[in-house]
């Protein structure tokens, strides 16, 4: 019970953690984001163009691109702490609130959004979409992870006492 109540805690500031670096990132200003995201898709086009001869897709293009691939790993780790933190509740207790865990990640994807309309940027609906599609990836994921460490942990077990 006591490492069960270590990865509670471990899973809870975990989800604190995302859910900060999240909104800090949509706290910036509309110009500072594009001047962050552009130095990365700067170096992704240079790598296009090394590996092409030519790049097909204009720097703008590649921002958004990076832009959005950005919002989807943090809402996937988001996914991956609400799902370990869902999942050691039901380890717990033995309830599985999956339903709060996606409500829980749409609320921060909403709340993004629209602190995001104070910055002087946009928000949109397909944003929302593709914030809870990276916390659904996430999600998985830690279910995934969970199934594979309690398989290797029972085969493990079966081979010791079998």
């Amino acid at each position: 019970m006591k490492t069960k109540k270590i990865f509670l805690i471990i899973f809870i500031i975990l989800t604190l953690v995302c859910v900060t670096v999240i909104f800090l990132n949509s706290g910036q200003s509309g110009d500072a984001s594009w001047v962050r995201s552009g130095k990365i898709a700067q170096k992704i086009q240079s790598v296009i163009t090394r590996v092409t001869g030519g790049g097909s897709k204009t720097l703008d293009q590649i921002n958004v691109f990076v832009r959005k691939a950005a919002h989807r790993v943090e809402f996937a780790a988001l996914g991956f702490s609400l799902g370990g933190l869902i999942l050691t509740i039901y380890l717990m207790c033995g309830r599985l609130c999956l339903g709060s865990a996606l409500f829980s990640a749409l609320l921060v994807a909403v709340s993004d959004e629209y602190l995001q309309s104070f910055t002087g940027r946009t928000s949109s609906v397909s944003d929302v979409l593709i914030d809870l599609s990276g916390a659904i990836f996430g999600l998985i994921f830690a279910f995934a992870a969970f199934w594979l460490a309690w398989f290797i942990r029972r085969r493990f077990i079966k081979k010791r006492h079998g």
